[in-house]
């Protein structure tokens, strides 16, 4: 059962402390888990030895080169994995390794970052497995929702395993953002944006959309992370989906994503697929409301 509603208080609770806890630089040497990747050594060689900064917490190595941009991080990253972990009652795997987190605040360093290693459809942050790479974004509320977004991703990948399917990946990590980013300031989601429908004739079928294992290219792209936030919205929020951590589980094990969807609502394939059409393209969800 999602949990996150029952949390709320204890997150606000969370993010008072942690605004006030900010860890300590300190040098490469003294971090206790310096465990990266090839990709991630490539990423540090990319901001100057003489400029680099590494802190940590209890989950979580950061490396960045302004101690002020890089507190939006720091002060939010554990908050972010505590929540959305209980969130899908999961547990950090015994003797998993921090999460590394390079931050960047050099439009050229990261554009340079984006054509060694990243993927063309997402500039602002992407994951690499349980590393984590961000552009500090100057806009108060993009970066935070950005980190909650990513935070997800190394999640669902430590917990659950690399092949979560996309869509559900992508949109319960677009869902759990806007919801975060909303509880921290104890205001609603709706305060902060009106949720995007799919036009009609940009809707994907859903045996595309589950099916998909590369991002769209294009403008297609948008549409891909609108329906597959609708589609993981529609679960947990409409439907009230029990076993949505059974649901990722056994999906990335290989099962098809609307077959263990069938499995969990006791609802024909067929008219699930025709009922998450009209809410994906109208907000309602049957038929008379539709009508009306």
């Amino acid at each position: 059962m999602f949990h996150y509603i029952i949390l709320a208080s204890l997150v606000l609770t969370a993010w008072t402390a942690a605004a006030s806890e900010l860890p300590e630089p300190r040098s490469w040497s003294a971090l206790t888990d310096r465990r990266i990747s090839e990709r991630g050594q490539k990423a540090m060689d990319l901001i100057p030895e003489a400029e680099r900064l590494h802190a940590e917490t209890e989950h979580f190595v950061y490396h960045y080169s302004d101690a002020d941009e890089a507190a939006t991080v720091m002060t939010h990253a554990e908050v972010y994995y505590e929540w959305i972990r209980k969130s899908l009652g999961l547990e950090t795997p015994p003797g998993a390794r921090k999460i590394h987190v390079w931050v960047y605040t050099d439009q050229m360093v990261w554009d340079k970052l984006l054509a060694l290693h990243g993927p063309p459809h997402s500039p602002g942050a992407f994951t690499d497995g349980d590393e984590l790479f961000i552009l500090r974004d100057p806009y108060w509320m993009s970066p935070m929702k950005t980190l909650a977004h990513e935070v997800a991703h190394v999640v669902l990948y430590r917990m659950i395993g690399p092949r979560v399917p996309l869509c559900l990946n992508e949109g319960f990590a677009e869902m759990i953002s806007w919801r975060a980013l909303a509880m921290q300031q104890g205001r609603s989601e709706f305060d902060l944006r009106v949720v995007r429908l799919v036009q009609p004739d940009r809707y994907i079928p859903l045996s595309e959309l589950t099916g998909l294992q590369a991002y769209p290219e294009g403008e297609r792209v948008k549409d891909f992370y609108t329906e597959s936030e609708l589609l993981v919205r529609y679960l947990l929020l409409e439907r009230k989906t029990q076993g949505f951590q059974a649901l990722l589980r056994r999906t990335a094990a290989g099962e098809p994503v609307l077959k263990v969807i069938s499995d969990l609502l006791g609802e024909d394939e067929e008219v699930f697929r025709e009922n998450f059409r009209r809410y994906a393209t109208t907000g309602k969800t049957s038929a008379t409301e539709a009508d009306r």
